[in-house]
């Protein structure tokens, strides 16, 4: 539940800074922003280690350097 909502938080703010590039977000951009980097900053610890694995999952896997 932690990822969720760190992810949906995140992706508030991704959607709240694109309309702010727009000129859409709003008097209250400012505040907006605030809440959702707050929310993110509190839940950072109990996602990290499910973000971490599903990072490492995914990551495509590393290119051998010639010798």
């Amino acid at each position: 539940r932690a990822v969720a909502r760190y992810e949906a938080c995140a992706t508030s703010v991704a959607f709240l800074r694109q309309r702010g590039r727009r000129g859409r977000a709003g008097a209250d951009f400012a505040v907006r922003e605030r809440a959702l980097l707050d929310a993110l900053w509190h839940l950072r610890d109990l996602a990290r280690p499910a973000l971490e694995h599903a990072a490492r999952a995914t990551a495509p896997p590393p290119v051998p350097v010639p010798v």
